[in-house]
């Protein structure tokens, strides 16, 4: 079942920057869900490649963090200092995300356009909840939940996230 009118098809939905799903665009073309990924694997010749997750700068952004970076560098992190270092970060998991921009995208085998597309950070809040995580030169830390509707200040971070993460 894999005609040129159907290839057609096939080629025009994935061949964007949000494709759609192998299971609707094998409703759309009447054909099985196995036969979509064998055109688009065999016949295309098709990769499925993962959109990298970056946020959006502006110009201004992007200077400042190269600025900020040739400066923590140069005054914090030369000869063996770095080792000191321990770095955090939190994050938000959310139980749901639906209506999202598709996480893939596809590309010719061998083709080397990493920055094709891009997935944005979206500044909603929905359900979920916080954690904290981090690293350093002796490995990772564990993992530190944020209580929920809590008011986040100096004396909070440090007696329920850093005094944890260090102790352990």
């Amino acid at each position: 079942m894999r005609s040129a009118a159907v290839l057609q098809i096939v080629k025009s939905l994935v061949k964007v920057e949000n494709p759609a799903t192998q299971r609707s665009i094998a409703s759309r073309t009447g054909t099985s869900q196995a036969t979509v990924h064998r055109i688009i694997k065999e016949n295309l010749e098709l990769e499925k490649i993962s959109k990298p997750f970056v946020h959006k700068l502006s110009p201004r952004h992007i200077s400042e963090r190269k600025t900020n970076a040739r400066k923590l560098y140069e005054n914090y992190l030369a000869a063996d200092t770095w080792k000191f270092v321990v770095t955090l970060d939190e994050a938000w998991l959310y139980l749901s995300d639906t209506n999202k921009i598709r996480a893939i995208y596809y590309r010719q085998k061998g083709e080397k356009s990493y920055t094709k597309w891009l997935r944005e950070c979206k500044e909603s809040f929905g359900r979920g909840f916080m954690i904290v995580a981090g690293y350093c030169h002796n490995g990772k830390l564990s993992l530190v939940r944020v209580e929920k509707n809590v008011k986040i200040n100096s004396m909070y971070f440090q007696s329920k996230v850093l005094t944890p993460l260090f102790s352990k």
